[in-house]
């Protein structure tokens, strides 16, 4: 049973009423929420004895409603918890409106495959690094893992990556060893109802993943996370991994279905293995779009840097360049359903694209004479300056002479539509060109306009930006090439909206390699610009 508080009822009556649940011979157990406290009596005893029970609590002043439960999992069923639970892995939250990305091979195999795995998916958004250090395998002559060295290996690679670690535990007796070094706990699809595990996990205050039994219904994947609860540890997250069918075509069934049966049935997290649930990986994809959009919490999903050279489930498993199309993809889903991640793509790869090749052609390095990242000739700057203007007049610095070359080329009118801006529009449009690889200033021949192309993976940034840029233009999808672009065109009055959107950059939010490009173009331009 529960029961149910009521509001500003006081520590005395809370353990009062525990006190008589425990004498009747339950186990209590006290929530404590925003307005209401919740009780929760666990056990059985004698059915004549608890509707006595119940209606002695319920005669009390201060209890506002006892509520019986059916279920035979009380502490993780919405009746005993209405509001989600927020499971927390350092400084992100599992069941909030951010998604969450688990990442990672399937095994750790040696040092330089799980440190390139673990830059790799933290590079593409990846929120936490999987790996298994300890791997239950069908076969007794399959790999097994590296063991304790493993998890060694995954503790060096995760502080390097900067990640929280998610590594399975198959035996009561490494939970020790193994919640020294992560920060998740997972129970794998084979151990869901090893009891003794699950208690012993329980007894830890460290998130646990707990994977459905590939043979298990809902009911007792919920009663095995109910064994967890009852020890103590209520940081739960549900992990839907596939059930086996009589299908054969995948590995498994992964059961969409689930992940809103969980959530309707209770108050934890539930996340999504497309990896494990299919067995296929030009299938995982198509399935993790379909679970989020289904209303998983999250994704955990398999990446090696070279699949098929894995020790195990390479078949299964995603490239980098394939995790980074998923995560490219997830991102619009997951703002359809209201979800955001924690490290959308167009953010992170917005400074990755700095480095494409589209910057490093002949065709920029005409357009952009002076390199801005990755040179070690400091006087590079100055030197272009002085090959376009040799001539330098007394007290005159390289930066005064830039911007005068630059307000003769684009003439900017200075009757109140664009004084005293932040940036010019030349010295802005070459600023988003290079921060997004494909930008372009030139004239219609009566007024500057600004063209930036980019690839349509960004289009939430563009339709964002139509709207902050009242005027501006979006035009596309072009194909050419065998790439797909959307062309955003800024001129006229959109100038001044865009020069003052400038200001509004979150500088501080930005990763370490962007903000050191861009103080590179301030300097090149001798503006102080925005702070950082």
């Amino acid at each position: 049973m529960i029961v149910v508080m009521r509001y500003g009822a006081t520590d005395d009556e809370v353990q009062q009423v525990c006190q008589m649940l425990e004498e009747a011979g339950y186990k209590s157990a006290v929530w404590r929420g925003v307005e209401r406290t919740v009780i929760g009596a666990i056990g059985v005893i004698d059915e004549e004895v608890k509707t006595r029970l119940m209606e002695q609590i319920g005669s009390l002043p201060f209890v506002e409603n006892v509520i019986r439960i059916l279920r035979p999992y009380k502490l993780v069923s919405r009746e005993w918890k209405q509001e989600p639970t927020l499971v927390p892995i350092r400084d992100k939250l599992v069941g909030s409106n951010h998604l969450i990305i688990m990442a990672g091979p399937c095994s750790v195999e040696s040092r330089e495959q799980i440190r390139e795995a673990a830059l790799g998916v933290r590079r593409y958004g990846a929120d936490v690094l999987r790996g298994g250090a300890f791997k239950p395998r069908t076969s007794p002559h399959t790999f097994q893992g590296l063991g304790h060295g493993g998890l060694q290996l995954l503790k060096e690679a995760a502080d390097e990556a900067g990640l929280p670690i998610v590594t399975e535990v198959m035996d009561p007796r490494d939970v020790e060893a193994v919640s020294e070094v992560a920060d998740v706990l997972q129970i794998g699809t084979r151990n869901m109802q090893n009891f003794s595990l699950l208690r012993e996990v329980g007894q830890l205050r460290k998130p646990v993943l707990l994977k459905r039994g590939m043979s298990a219904t809902i009911e007792e994947w919920l009663q095995a996370a109910e064994y967890i609860c009852v020890e103590g540890n209520p940081y739960i997250i549900l992990c839907e991994r596939g059930i086996r069918t009589f299908e054969t075509y995948t590995r498994n069934t992964l059961d969409i279905s689930a992940i809103v049966a969980a959530k309707q049935l209770s108050h934890l997290p539930v996340i999504a293995d497309p990896s494990h649930g299919t067995g296929r990986r030009d299938m995982i994809i198509p399935m993790a779009l379909a679970a989020i959009a289904a209303g998983a919490d999250g994704l955990i999903v398999e990446v090696h840097p070279n699949p098929a050279r894995a020790l195990s489930d390479g078949a299964q498993s995603l490239s980098l360049e394939q995790f980074k199309q998923l995560m490219i993809a997830l991102e619009p889903i997951a703002t359809a359903v209201g979800r955001s991640l924690y490290n959308p793509p167009s953010q992170t790869l917005l400074a990755d694209s700095i480095e494409g090749d589209s910057l490093r052609d002949g065709a920029k390095e005409q357009k952009f004479p002076v390199k801005l990242y990755g040179e070690t000739d400091e006087g590079r700057e100055s030197e272009a300056l002085e090959q376009k203007f040799p001539v330098k007049r007394d007290g005159e610095t390289d930066e005064g002479r830039e911007s005068e070359a630059l307000e003769q080329k684009f003439p900017v009118k200075r009757d109140g539509e664009t004084e005293n801006l932040p940036l010019n529009p030349f010295e802005f449009g070459v600023l988003v060109g290079l921060l997004i690889g494909e930008g372009h200033v030139g004239s219609d021949g009566r007024q500057p306009q600004i063209t930036v192309r980019m690839h349509v993976q960004y289009e939430p940034l563009f339709r964002w930006l139509l709207e902050k840029v009242p005027g501006s233009k979006l035009y596309g999808p072009y194909h050419h090439g065998g790439r797909h672009y959307y062309q955003w065109m800024v001129r006229g009055r959109a100038l001044k909206h865009l020069c003052a959107l400038l200001e509004q950059v979150p500088w501080e939010q930005l990763d370490p390699r962007t903000a050191e490009r861009l103080l590179r173009i301030k300097a090149l331009f001798g503006r102080k610009g925005a702070s950082t």
